[in-house]
């Protein structure tokens, strides 16, 4: 899957995000602090929790994607509804930051498919290829509740390839995990490509990978050591948490440790800095996550030197990894490294939020590309597209 384009409204905030288009591999947003960069990526993984199930208060969408080499057009609406102080509260700790309501209803929903209009909803009516169908939950998107369909469940599975990187990855408390197939899966595994497709966490497939493919391991290892060349060597394990459980599955939480050179005790996660257990984590997500897969970074440079910043950079901007990339930075170093083709000029005039093509405002040279990028008015200013360039 490949986002194309995208506009979405936030009705009860007044944020309109008006035809954002995005490149098949990298596109790098930049633009002034408060522009809107991160709340392009937050309209992203609403569009994904709606594909999977959830209701999102005060919301429309439309959105264009390939996908299989068909294009595909899906168009919704969320009706408003109150929000109490509770529900902010549990928003905080949802993976995107809007107003998500189970009360919430579908006013309409379009998916078109290479221009074919495959679901046609309206309030309760739906019409999926051309029958209607019995009365289904008013508060559920179609590309969840027909999500067996054969039409449809390439749709849903690709919305569940959307990844947003966050530091809570690297959090001990978010590697936990029940280990009640480990096991069997263990043994069912026949190659490094059914690793991918699973739903573990990204440190239990880093797991799996140590303990079945030590080629494909030992690869991922010099990668680490290639940034970290004080790095001798880096380890997975796996520890039995002693908490009870009602199911009585096993509870198993996986860290990883490095030793360093002349330091003769592991050095395990908690004890690193964030820019070395991020980049172990990005190295895990680009080797162990399956194709189609659409990674959303906020902030790119945060926790990073210089010696991260190259490696990552290079291993975003590989064609071969078949992955999409929609990154955030004011980093002059990571902007200059991204090929200006790549950037997306994010303005913002009232409540409307707007990117541009930096190729239509600069000049093909890459020369003292971003000094040029950050005197442009459109950058400095917000302004909308009738600037002059």
């Amino acid at each position: 899957m490949k986002i194309q384009s995208l506009s979405v409204k936030y009705s009860t905030r007044n944020i309109c995000i008006q035809d954002v288009e995005f490149n098949n591999g990298l596109s790098l947003l930049v633009g002034v602090s408060g522009v809107g960069k991160t709340q392009i990526l937050d309209a992203i993984c609403d569009i994904k929790q709606i594909a999977l199930g959830e209701a999102v208060n005060a919301f429309s969408w439309d959105i264009t994607f390939s996908l299989n080499d068909d294009i595909y057009q899906w168009i919704g609406e969320f009706g408003g509804v109150e929000i109490d102080a509770l529900t902010r509260v549990k928003n905080f700790f949802k993976e995107s930051t809007s107003n998500k309501n189970s009360d919430s209803y579908i006013i309409r929903e379009d998916l078109f498919i290479n221009n074919e209009k495959v679901i046609q909803r309206q309030l309760d009516q739906i019409i999926f290829d051309n029958k209607e169908t019995v009365k289904l939950p008013q508060n559920e998107s179609c590309v969840s509740l027909l999500k067996q369909e054969k039409k449809i469940k390439p749709v849903n599975q690709a919305f569940q390839k959307i990844k947003l990187i966050t530091t809570q990855d690297e959090r001990p408390l978010s590697n936990i995990a029940l280990a009640t197939n480990l096991v069997n899966e263990i043994s069912s595994f026949d190659a490094l490509r059914d690793l991918p497709s699973t739903n573990h966490h990204i440190l239990e497939k880093l797991y799996l990978c140590q303990n079945l493919f030590d080629f494909e391991f030992d690869e991922i290892k010099e990668a680490y050591i290639e940034i970290f060349p004080f790095v001798t060597d880096l380890d997975i394990v796996k520890t039995e948490l002693n908490l009870s459980n009602p199911d009585g599955a096993v509870i198993n939480q996986f860290m990883f440790r490095i030793k360093e050179d002349g330091v003769q005790n592991w050095i395990y996660q908690e004890e690193m800095s964030s820019g070395m257990k991020k980049v172990l984590f990005h190295i895990a997500y680009l080797t162990l996550s399956p194709k189609g897969t659409i990674f959303l970074i906020d902030e790119f440079e945060n926790g990073f030197g210089v010696n991260c910043i190259d490696a990552i950079s290079h291993w975003i901007m590989n064609p071969a990894l078949k992955y999409q990339f929609i990154i955030t930075s004011h980093h002059p170093y990571i902007i200059n490294a991204v090929p200006s083709r790549r950037w997306k000029i994010v303005t913002r005039h009232h409540s409307i939020i707007q990117a541009y093509e930096a190729t239509d405002y600069l000049d093909s040279s890459h020369h003292e590309a971003f000094i040029k990028l950050i005197n442009l008015p459109i950058y400095k200013l917000g302004a909308s597209a009738n600037i002059d360039k």
